[in-house]
């Protein structure tokens, strides 16, 4: 990926996410690119909001930074009650990034996991699910997990909801109080992970309540043998040599997304999450499919952002290349054609799209037509993609293409003229002694202008145009007869055939 140096993804956590056999656990750090605030900041917030409450550098300083003794004070301030705290949290929370903007968002939803655990308060994992039109059960209060549906992805609230102050584990108290693992969502984290991996994300894991969590998960489990446990996995943007020894002592393996921690802004950050779970969907359903399932796979901003800068990369060489045939499209261009596109994301993908087009990259036409309807720019990148050999295959072979509405929108006066450019060029080449099938496809493309499909060009223009195909139709006759049929694919077989035969009697192979 440009901008990112590879990522090392186990190939048997790829496996597990292939078979469903993985539990993503997700703290705050993985809404991180949607304004959520830190823990320290979101207490900073709270206390702000509570009368009578110290300055929050006051609280931190006195409770030595401990997050669950400064939740306690503020409980303690709001008369015992969480109703003032859960208010002030759910404003804190509010973001005015839509989920489905979120790169880590999207690609979480990419993997298929059966279930995904979250400590976090607020709604942006299941709203992804529902903004992408997908089922999803919320799993927060006892009977929950007495009605859970297994055939839907499971969204569990491990540290509970904000619509029911009597679930949410916050203040130390509350904490101390779900120790004994008893409650009915901590059984039902101990079956669910029976034949499952768990993999953390947006935890530090010096946050205590993973380390208990984890901690109190292994001493119930004792009692299965070590080979009969599945490995499970902690994710780190940055190294940290000893805090990845202590996650190798309770059976984590640390998984490390910038091992030169260049990642130093937030932005940077979420792109390396981002990319580590695209990674993961990828090799774990090369098929563009969710493991487990006939549901495509979603496109999502970070592979949006990722094909814009390996295409930018590039600048115009891959267009030039694309329009005499030679050369491949930028690696994201098999994302950006098998991947379901969001609605929310049309504005988004647009220009990368006609950034794409403009390179004659195969596949995307049919996509760009059918997000985006015809238009101008669609027309001209199918007419450079049909002059050149790479692409033309594909678009030929793609039976969703309407030839139709593509022909329709017409060129304009440059475009055109570069067409006709292209033409001359291709004359001069089979003069030359050459011989390919580019020139066919142009004629035809030449042909259409010059009817009237394709719109109406300056007299310059035509005059050229006119002469090229005189000059061609000199080497093979039939294109003197030629007239293309109206809203639909070239159909230049006559004139393929003479070039055929004509490439038969060279020297030089066609």
């Amino acid at each position: 990926m440009a901008g990112i140096k590879s990522i090392q993804v186990p190939d048997e956590l790829v496996e597990l996410i292939a078979e469903r056999r993985v539990i993503p656990f997700v703290g705050s750090g993985f809404s991180a690119c949607l304004g959520v605030p830190t823990w320290d900041e979101l207490l900073a917030k709270v206390s702000a909001k509570i009368e009578g409450a110290l300055p929050y550098e006051e609280i931190r300083a006195y409770t030595n930074g401990d997050p669950l003794q400064a939740a306690e004070y503020l409980f303690l301030k709001s008369y015992r009650r969480m109703g003032p705290i859960r208010h002030a949290i759910e404003q804190s929370l509010q973001s005015g990034t839509a989920p489905v903007l979120s790169g880590p968002h999207v690609e979480l939803v990419n993997l298929g996991c059966p279930q995904i655990y979250t400590t976090n308060y607020d709604d942006y994992i299941e709203d992804t699910f529902r903004v992408l039109d997908l089922p999803v059960n919320v799993i927060t209060l006892p009977r929950d997990v007495a009605t859970a549906r297994n055939d839907v992805t499971q969204i569990v609230k491990y540290h509970g909801d904000l619509r029911h102050d009597d679930t949410l584990v916050l203040t130390e108290s509350s904490y101390y109080r779900r120790l004994d693992f008893e409650s009915p969502m901590d059984l039902k984290f101990r079956s669910d992970l029976l034949g499952k991996a768990v993999i953390f994300m947006g935890y530090s894991f010096r946050d205590i309540n993973i380390r208990i969590i984890w901690f109190k998960l292994m001493q119930m489990m004792k009692d299965i043998p070590e080979e009969d446990r599945l490995q499970s996995y902690i994710v780190r943007i940055d190294p940290n040599p000893v805090l990845q020894d202590l996650d190798h002592s309770v059976g984590l393996k640390t998984i490390v997304l910038d091992e030169e921690a260049t990642a130093n802004t937030p932005e940077l950050r979420t792109a390396r999450l981002a990319e580590f779970l695209n990674l993961l969907g990828v090799r774990a359903s090369p098929s563009s499919q969710m493991p487990g399932s006939n549901q495509p796979m979603y496109l999502s901003s970070h592979v949006l952002d990722r094909a814009e800068r390996e295409m930018a990369a590039e600048g115009g060489a891959a267009s030039r290349r694309v329009m005499l045939g030679i050369g491949r499209p930028s690696a994201s261009m098999g994302l950006l054609v098998s991947r379901r596109l969001p609605r929310q994301l049309f504005k988004k993908a647009r220009p990368v799209f006609e950034m794409a087009l403009s390179g004659g990259s195969p596949g995307v036409f049919a996509r760009y037509q059918a997000y985006y309807g015809s238009s101008e720019m669609l027309t001209f990148s199918v007419c450079q993609a049909l002059c050149a050999s790479f692409t033309r295959s594909n678009l030929l072979a793609d039976s969703t293409i309407d030839w139709s509405a593509i022909w329709s929108c017409g060129l304009s006066e440059e475009h055109g003229q570069l067409i006709v450019s292209r033409l001359t060029n291709e004359i001069g080449y089979h003069r030359g002694g050459h011989r390919d099938r580019d020139l066919a496809f142009t004629v035809d493309i030449v042909s259409r202008m010059l009817s009237g499909e394709l719109g109406t060009f300056s007299k310059e223009t035509t005059d050229l145009a006119e002469s090229c195909l005189i000059e061609a139709s000199d080497m093979y006759p039939s294109i003197s007869e030629y007239r293309p049929l109206s809203g639909t694919a070239p159909t230049v077989d006559a004139i393929l055939a003479e070039i055929d035969v004509a490439s038969d009697g060279d020297s030089e192979p066609f």
